[in-house]
């Protein structure tokens, strides 16, 4: 290679100065009249005196190989970082039950497929992967509740947050897709007073708790019913009632609330 040398200076490749002046890019005739002298040189090669972490992880990971192999799940979670990372598994097969590490949590295969890099486990790919574990104790918690997500497995007792409110497991669901209000049978707001979850209000048991009135519906007596925007009490029974609630109000069959 060539390269341009004025005693101990050695000419950049991009600019000199020259009395307090830059001179960008100067020519080879610039730089022999500057006292600039060409010459051929072999530059040195850096030689590598110590092993690349990545390299030496991989190495420690195939070494521990059938070690990490037989731990439990449990144990495993504890140690997510010595099994292979999701990434380094794109484009190859991966058997059911195989353990990969991902966002610092360990995953297990559910079933045999080639990994595609637009589906990363989460909660979305739960027919793919399944986290293992939480190596936290205390998550799930009344005072360390749960982010819930949809998608995400509720588990009987635990604590779950969504949209600022808090609700508690009653009945385990997997793989749950709706939201958490929406589902009262398995997840109930949480209820301070108590120290449990909240129990719902009986539909139609109160003006704010109405049940939505159809034509068919029997009306009972004390219950309330909304319709139209407008909620109705019932002052007596009406089977099958096939009328708009307006018209029974003259009746006294209902009264507005």
């Amino acid at each position: 290679m060539i390269r341009y040398r004025k005693d101990n200076e050695i000419y950049n490749g991009r600019y000199i100065k020259v009395d307090g002046m830059v001179i960008v890019n100067p020519t080879e005739a610039m730089l022999e009249q500057l006292g600039f002298t060409r010459e051929e040189y072999e530059p040195e090669i850096p030689v590598q005196t110590e092993p690349d972490t990545g390299e030496v992880i991989n190495q420690l990971k195939e070494l521990l190989a059938d070690k990490i192999d037989g731990l439990s799940d449990e144990d495993a979670a504890a140690k997510p970082a010595l099994y292979p990372s999701w990434m380094s598994k794109v484009g190859k097969e991966v058997k059911a039950g195989e353990r990969l590490w991902f966002g610092g949590r360990l995953y297990k295969v559910v079933q045999t497929h080639t990994v595609e890099r637009q589906h990363q486990p989460s909660v979305y790919t739960a027919a793919l992967y399944a986290e293992i574990g939480d190596t936290d104790p205390t998550k799930g918690t009344l005072q360390n509740p749960i982010a819930f997500l949809i998608g995400m497995s509720l588990k009987k007792g635990l604590y779950y947050r969504q949209d600022g409110v808090l609700y508690k497991c009653v009945e385990n669901l997997d793989n749950c897709t709706w939201n958490l209000k929406d589902i009262p049978r398995y997840a109930q707001v949480y209820d301070p007073a108590t120290g449990g979850a909240e129990t719902p209000a009986e539909p139609g048991s109160s003006k704010d708790n109405p049940i939505m009135f159809q034509v068919g519906v029997s009306l009972k007596e004390g219950k309330y019913y909304k319709q139209a925007g407008v909620v109705y009490k019932c002052l007596k029974f009406v089977p099958n009632c096939m009328y708009d609630l307006k018209l029974l109000v003259a009746q006294k069959f209902v009264e507005k609330a």
